[in-house]
């Protein structure tokens, strides 16, 4: 696979990381928080499999594709800045602001997932999980990921809303919700924003590969027609003119 292939492609890297956050969370995620120790110790030890599954395929691969997604996001804010102003105005910032943001909520995805990941890998070691540890480290795993983020995912939404608006990357409709976006997630209510956040990725990962595939197209080279390829060049033909 070539270069040209993978920058092409990048955009859908982030419908990847989605669709693995998605399903690391429906098979690891208990849902509520703080569970008695009982019940914590209860999921940990009977879905264990599961648990595992759950945060290697959304915590680990599903981080990696959404660091590639912030990436790409960061380079398509400086290409669209570099058409549209001087390469050196404010979204310039703006675009390493939002790739900032974008490798913390993938630093806070792993983190919370490799805790979950440890209860459950402790379940078949000598002396088992207790359900003292059972009730700590479930209690982190969310916690750790309400926190870490819900901050990197409010910097790096609403830095790339911010830009979009100056440098029309993304519709004006986008750019002003994710910057409402950006500030719900820095709010009490940002957990619940937090499983939304998955919708802007698929939706700006969507419209950044319909802009690439367009770019592509529009710079591919023309093929002659077959009546302009046998036209004689020489000094007379309409070319020399």
């Amino acid at each position: 696979m070539s270069i040209a292939t993978i920058r092409r492609l990048g955009p859908l890297s982030g419908i990847v990381a989605a669709v693995m956050l998605g399903v690391g969370a429906a098979l690891s995620a208990r849902g509520g928080y703080f569970p008695t120790a009982e019940e914590a110790h209860d999921f940990i030890t009977s879905e264990s499999p599961r648990v595992l599954a759950g945060t290697i395929v959304g915590g680990f691969y599903g981080a990696f594709f959404l660091i590639w997604f912030a990436g790409t996001v960061a380079a398509a804010l400086r290409k669209a800045e570099a058409r549209t102003g001087d390469g050196e105005g404010p979204t310039e910032s703006l675009s390493t602001i939002a790739l900032a943001g974008g490798i913390v909520a993938a630093l806070g995805l792993t983190l919370s997932s490799a805790v979950l990941w440890v209860a459950a890998a402790r379940v078949d070691r000598p002396g088992g999980l207790t359900v003292g540890e059972a009730l700590v480290l479930y209690d982190a795993y969310p916690t750790i990921g309400a926190a870490v983020i819900s901050v990197g995912l409010a910097a790096w939404i609403g830095a790339t809303g911010l830009a979009s608006l100056e440098t029309r990357l993304l519709p004006a409709w986008l750019g002003w919700t994710s910057v409402a976006f950006a500030v719900g997630l820095l709010s009490p209510v940002h957990y619940i924003l937090e499983g939304l956040a998955a919708a802007w990725i698929v939706v700006v990962s969507a419209l950044l590969y319909r802009q690439e595939k367009a770019s592509t197209a529009s710079l591919a080279p023309v093929a002659p027609s077959r009546r302009t390829a046998n036209r004689p060049r020489g000094l007379f033909t309409e070319e020399a003119r």
